[in-house]
């Protein structure tokens, strides 16, 4: 049995219009100027980053970089156990990151080609492709002709040779909106879901650990600081990481640059693969105009089955020829030929 981790970094997200770490408070800016009243406390926040300027008159800061922001924050609300700002810092990287996700797949079926509109339209639809293949499904009808919600039967598929864990830098929602949408539009008799509270060692439903914390729980952390002063919940889930990683045969990290801010996570890389004793390849793939990002993986990886890709991700998640047809089923459980052709393409 193949057991494959995907690592996902701020590039997975960017192409559904999730706001980057290094633009996000423009984006939430444009938010601020649109006036709506929820967003109205976001001119609070705005004017606590301005007293940060400071900082500039004798180090270098990035203040438009929220990551760099919440380790300020982070380390005030520690060191001081001022808690009470930073509570309403990540409400607000959390009502910015919700506004700019996607809440719905856009599903419309009553079509002869039902195939073409059963995960939705555009971007999102390519996320719950994404999301469904991780799980291995199938969507059955007895149908012929025009193809509407209720002849549509959702189920999962168990492939005997490989299952699937994500490890997630990201704080945003995009897998677990998909997976709802689909739980909601079809209403399976099991529903689909991502394990994320334990570690299930034969990995019959795939881990999602989100090591940053997520918006949903409000426990959000940056990567700079120490995971030792986290909340028991996110050490869990950098315990649950570490065993997806140690018992990993392959490994994939889609649009995460391995920034030297994130050394925690490097450190959960090499304290895992001491204990690894199956892991057969590295896949790394990250757009990368400059050549910088690979040099970093390059001066990072040392394992003769590494490879890096560098390549944009929609074409990885585009569901168009990539799904196992017949006359009526459909099913989303060929993730490893999607992988192998994409990273053989010159």
């Amino acid at each position: 049995m193949e057991k494959i981790v995907y690592i996902l970094g701020a590039g997975f997200s960017a192409y559904a219009g999730v706001p980057l770490m290094n633009n996000f408070i423009l984006k939430a800016k444009d938010i601020y100027y649109n006036g709506e009243s929820k967003y109205a406390y976001f001119g609070k926040i705005f004017s606590k980053i301005d007293e940060l300027a400071k900082v500039k008159n004798f180090f270098k800061a990035d203040l438009y970089n929220i990551e760099e922001v919440l380790s300020l924050f982070d380390t005030e609300a520690i060191l001081y156990r001022n808690t009470k700002f930073k509570s309403e810092f990540i409400r607000f990287i959390s009502d910015t990151i919700e506004y700019y996700t996607f809440k719905s797949l856009g599903i419309n079926l009553g079509m002869a080609n039902w195939e073409t509109s059963f995960l939705g339209k555009d971007t999102p639809s390519k996320y719950a492709f994404f999301a469904l293949s991780l799980m291995g499904t199938s969507f059955t009808t007895s149908k012929t002709g025009n193809v509407s919600k209720g002849d549509l039967i959702l189920q999962r598929v168990k492939n005997e040779n490989y299952s699937y864990s994500v490890i997630s830098l990201n704080y945003d929602l995009l897998l677990e909106n998909c997976i709802k949408c689909i739980n909601d539009y079809y209403e399976p008799q099991v529903h689909l879901e991502f394990e994320k509270e334990k570690y299930l060692k034969e990995w019959g439903t795939p881990h999602l650990c989100k090591l940053h914390g997520s918006i949903d729980t409000k426990n959000i952390i940056p990567p700079t600081w120490s995971k030792n002063t986290s909340s028991d919940s996110i050490q869990k889930t950098w315990k649950n990481a570490y065993n997806t990683l140690k018992d990993a045969t392959q490994i994939r990290i889609i649009g995460y640059s391995l920034p030297i801010t994130d050394n925690n996570v490097r450190f959960l890389l090499k304290s895992a693969m001491l204990k690894n004793e199956s892991l057969k390849k590295i896949d790394v793939i990250c757009l990368d105009k400059t050549g910088k990002i690979k040099s970093i993986y390059d001066e990072f990886i040392d394992f003769n089955y590494y490879e890096f890709k560098n390549e944009k991700i929609e074409t990885y998640l585009s569901p168009a020829g990539n799904l196992k047809k017949s006359s009526n089923q459909i099913s989303l459980n060929n993730l490893e030929k999607l992988h192998r052709n994409f990273m053989d393409q010159s």
